[in-house]
């Protein structure tokens, strides 16, 4: 099938327990268990290229769901989606995949 995978996209998360309940919470990268070295790594195996498309669905005061107005400043939003662009570069480049 990864000859037909023509874009990716990434995000990351962690498991949390609520009300003896398991859930995802999703969070900045590098801060939840995606192993992105393994999944680098299969990317460069199997030849996977093409633009990737970062999530960030974490809580950046209402831009994460396309808010006009945010409860935080843009400053510190914009610092945010830096910090997981930066992040993102440094694993690709990590894995030779830059």
């Amino acid at each position: 099938m990864s000859k037909y995978i023509k874009t990716l996209t990434i995000k990351d998360f962690r498991w949390e327990n609520r009300n003896n309940r398991w859930r995802t919470i999703n969070c900045p990268l590098g801060n939840g268990g995606v192993d992105y070295k393994g999944y680098l790594q299969l990317l460069k195996k199997l030849s996977i290229t093409g633009p990737i498309s970062l999530h960030y669905e974490y809580d950046l005061g209402g831009a994460n769901r396309g808010a006009s107005k945010l409860t935080m400043k843009k400053e510190k939003v914009l610092t945010a989606i830096r910090k997981d662009l930066e992040f993102l570069k440094a694993r690709l480049r990590e894995n030779d995949l830059h």
